[in-house]
């Protein structure tokens, strides 16, 4: 069997549409409704945004796909912050006649081979640990699941003003969006994409001269995937939230900031999980953009005597910044190293 891997193009863009569907069986256009923001139906598809979806073509027709979204994501140490070229790689499928022939394989190496070709330094993704651990992703960072019930909250405060950002706030929004310790870098474009978004909803409050924003996506209105702003609007918009669904979650860079601090104050419980799979693309790379959180968390006297890392050793060391969970052995001199403050949000999951 032939197997020919290449960038998704416009003739075929319906097809590997159609292939995502039957692959993952959410149902017909689930793709192009809920993840618009990196699947845009066909007509309002650029040819760039197409070509970043890889295609498997086999015996005349699509047999696997995946894609592979850039993102610029800011991660730091609470006093800068150094900006990461990230690939998030999503839509990894196959046809079910088609499995269990490497195809998928094929196309993950592809797409490494790509990313290192064109300089990122990490690639994430969401999906089966022990498939992807394979090809060098893993368990990284966490995310902090803060839990409300509404009948462990006193009433919201009647002054709070809340309403659905509307295209215009996009400014707003995103001033209040990048008080987060870390995020993704998205701009006009994305943002106003984002508002637009038919699956989500972004609202925005105001209180005593201060705003906050959470968005969530419509079919799980229970969960508040993002939230950020001032720490009492924020907290004043958890709890009318809570009070019009009942038991309510809160998703959280793992962090010591004010809003986190007033969120978990009123919180009925909370746990610790992953926040997803990392892969380090150009160990070199990414090593010169985190060192300077290298040598500020050595300190004067460990940055005098600082030790000259190999080329595995350096991936080691940006693994530990990074917070991979299974990272092997630190290399000797680097014990002290603790994870940088990094967080990817959820409506830019891929």
């Amino acid at each position: 069997m032939k197997v020919e891997i290449m960038a998704c193009t416009r003739q075929r863009y319906g097809e590997f549409l159609d292939l995502l569907d039957l692959s993952f069986g959410n149902g017909a256009n689930w793709f192009t409704n809920c993840m618009e923001h990196v699947l845009p139906v066909p007509e309002k598809a650029s040819d760039r945004e197409i070509a970043l979806n890889k295609i498997a073509v086999a015996d005349g027709q699509v047999a696997g796909a995946l894609g592979v979204y850039p993102i610029d994501w800011a991660v730091g140490d609470g006093k800068s912050k150094k900006i990461l070229k990230v690939g998030g790689v999503g839509q990894v499928c196959c046809r079910p006649d088609y499995r269990n022939k490497g195809i998928m394989s094929m196309l993950i190496k592809s797409a490494i081979s790509d990313m290192s070709r064109e300089g990122y330094d990490l690639s994430w993704l969401h999906g089966d640990r022990m498939r992807y651990r394979n090809y060098g992703w893993e368990l990284s960072g966490g995310k902090l699941i803060a839990c409300f019930k509404e009948n462990r909250l006193e009433a919201p405060p009647q002054s709070l003003l809340t309403r659905k950002a509307h295209l215009d706030d996009w400014n707003l929004v995103n001033s209040l969006y990048e008080t987060l310790p870390s995020f993704v870098i998205r701009g006009e474009i994305m943002w106003r994409r984002h508002l637009q978004r038919s699956s989500a909803s972004v609202e925005i409050g105001f209180l005593a001269g201060k705003a906050a924003y959470m968005a969530y996506y419509k079919r799980e209105p229970r969960i508040v995937r993002e939230i950020a702003g001032d720490p009492n609007c924020a907290m004043a918009m958890i709890i009318r939230h809570a009070k019009a669904h009942g038991q309510i979650e809160a998703w959280l860079p793992v962090d010591q900031n004010d809003l986190n601090k007033k969120l978990f104050a009123a919180a009925s419980d909370y746990r610790l999980a992953p926040l997803c799979n990392l892969k380090v693309i150009s160990p070199e790379k990414l090593y010169e953009k985190l060192l300077p959180f290298l040598k500020n968390q050595a300190g004067e006297a460990g940055a005098a005597a600082f030790p000259s890392p190999n080329a595995q050793q350096k991936e080691r060391i940006c693994a530990a910044l990074l917070g991979f969970q299974f990272n092997p052995e630190i290399p000797e001199g680097f014990e002290y190293l603790k994870p940088l403050v990094f967080w990817l949000p959820e409506l830019d999951e891929v």
